[in-house]
């Protein structure tokens, strides 16, 4: 299944474990395929960069290289429509759309709020593994 993850949830895989890191796994396992854009990467390479985190740089190299190599990497440079409450959350349906995911994953109040984009469901961690 070709899913997309969301920054929150690639963040909380790494730091909290739990329902996000099985959805990780999942894609790291080659049972889901995993759906980025360079905008998440970049989303996910600001967070891991705040002090709060303690994140070495080399680490966040090696993490971001990871989920680049296990991802199929779409190109997105401009957000299909606004539709989104959050303007910047546009990319992100952007890159479902553009990567033919089946399911956008997400923490994101502003996406679940959608429930669905173009047919693509916006689904909570727990939701996706759920129905897996």
């Amino acid at each position: 299944m070709r899913v997309l993850l969301d920054t929150n949830v690639l963040i909380s895989a790494l730091f909290r474990g739990g329902n996000p890191r099985k959805a990780l796994e999942r894609c790291i396992r080659g049972e889901d395929e995993l759906i980025l854009c360079r905008i998440i990467l970049d989303e996910v390479d600001e967070v891991l960069a705040k002090p709060k985190f303690g994140i070495d740089p080399i680490h966040r190299v090696y993490f971001l290289k990871a989920l680049e190599d296990i991802s199929d990497l779409i190109p997105v440079d401009e957000p299909v429509e606004k539709l989104c409450r959050d303007p910047d959350d546009d990319f992100i349906l952007a890159c479902a759309v553009r990567g033919r995911a089946e399911r956008m994953v997400t923490g994101d109040d502003d996406l679940l709020s959608l429930h669905e984009h173009a047919g693509i469901p916006v689904l909570t961690v727990r939701a996706h593994l759920e129905s897996v």
